[in-house]
């Protein structure tokens, strides 16, 4: 990273990235939902994506998620974000169901303070019925950077969710304070595998045992497993070698605007 870009990003995280900066961003529509597509491991079809937003600043041009999105969770305009993110994929998914397969599965992450959210429900019931004719799954990525003192009270919010077809996948786990209790609280459908394990394949013989373990974790609790931040073939093999369910990364495509997502499943498929 150069001398300058460090510059601009220390501007970014001192004095641009500010409440208000961020409500004139989704104001005027600098907040863009890509999709970075998620495999089927063994066969490398495209079974779906994470929804991942990113900022197109007209000024400073391609903000970092690491800098921005610490900001929006953190924001009271999280909900109404989160509800705007769910109507655009939505929406610009529609203009292409011609040609996307049925069942495909997306994955939206939320703070377990979204779950507060009274519209989230609707939102999701609002994005299903919008995409009805492809029957689509939501996946919603529990992520969480700081301790939540009562996740109980999400137990309702969480039952409700399941009940209208939307699973729960449990992100970073292994990290932070995404851990066991969280599987009792929350009761997902995946686990998703950190990229900071799978950076250590091949190198620290530890992550490689904590993979392990979670797969094994995984299949007793009756998850599925996604591994995140797959870049290099090396770590492809093992990941395949341990049966994980699904992957995503690099090494099958970066993020991309919906058009292109739509375009990639065409070939890929």
């Amino acid at each position: 990273m150069t001398q300058s870009s460090l510059c601009v990003e220390a501007s970014l995280r001192d004095f641009y990235i500010t409440p208000s900066s961020l409500r004139k961003a989704f104001r005027d529509k600098q907040l863009i939902p890509y999709i970075q597509p998620i495999v089927e491991s063994h066969s490398k079809c495209v079974v779906g994506g994470e929804v991942l937003l990113r900022w197109l600043h007209p000024d400073f041009g391609y903000i970092s998620p690491e800098l921005f999105i610490p900001y929006v969770e953190k924001s009271s305009a999280i909900n109404e974000i989160t509800d705007y993110i769910f109507e655009y994929v939505g929406n610009s998914l529609k203009s292409h169901s011609d040609t996307l397969p049925r069942k495909m599965k997306f994955c939206f992450n939320i703070s377990p303070k979204n779950l507060n959210n009274k519209n989230l429900l609707r939102s999701c019931a609002k994005f299903l019925e919008t995409l009805d004719d492809i029957e689509p799954l939501i996946v919603l990525e529990i992520t969480e950077r700081d301790k939540i003192p009562d996740l109980g009270s999400f137990e309702l919010v969480i039952k409700a969710l399941q009940n209208n077809k939307v699973q729960i996948s449990l992100d970073d786990f292994g990290t932070g304070y995404s851990n066991y209790y969280y599987i009792e609280i929350f009761n997902p459908d995946y686990l998703k595998i950190d990229k900071f394990f799978v950076n250590g394949i091949g190198e620290k013989i530890n992550s490689q045992y904590i993979i392990k373990s979670i797969v094994s974790l995984a299949r007793d609790v009756g998850c599925l497993t996604i591994a995140e931040g797959v870049e290099y073939a090396h770590q492809y093999s093992y990941l395949c070698h341990e049966n994980i369910d699904y992957m995503q990364g690099y090494l099958f495509s970066q993020p991309m605007m919906i058009n292109s997502f739509a375009s990639l499943i065409i070939d890929r498929n």
